[in-house]
């Protein structure tokens, strides 16, 4: 009988974590559900000193269309990830950049930069 018993609490309590578990709010289809902005979403402050936000975190809402590669770089750093394509359009050569800042997995947000031919033409938050 008491092996009856412990068995149906074990039930019982993985039941009652499955149950708890559900009912968590549900998140959104997309982080861009939760806003229709391109502003960097404001990051945590940090206790540690020594661990101060990345400078695109505090610099992304100061990158605007049509800014040179030379500038998106001097305000936000280096980027975590890019990519370069070259495209022949009729005898003219057209170049298309596209720079990452923060990785999907640690970072709270994800940026995607794409330039054309050296100019910023499209900042999307991932």
């Amino acid at each position: 009988m008491i092996r009856k018993t412990l068995a149906v609490a074990g039930i019982l309590g993985v039941a009652a974590i499955g149950v708890s578990a559900c009912a968590a709010s549900p998140e959104p289809d997309s982080y861009s559900e939760q806003g229709k902005s391109t502003k960097q979403v404001p990051t945590t402050k940090h206790t540690d000193a020594k661990k101060a936000p990345a400078r695109w975190k505090t610099h992304m809402n100061d990158v605007e269309l049509g800014m040179s590669m030379t500038q998106v770089k001097a305000l936000l750093g280096k980027p975590a990830d890019t990519d370069s394509t070259e495209m022949d359009v009729v005898g003219d050569t057209t170049t298309m950049d596209t720079w990452t800042y923060g990785d999907v997995i640690t970072d709270d947000t994800t940026w995607v930069l794409s330039f054309t031919d050296g100019k910023l033409d499209s900042k999307s938050r991932i």
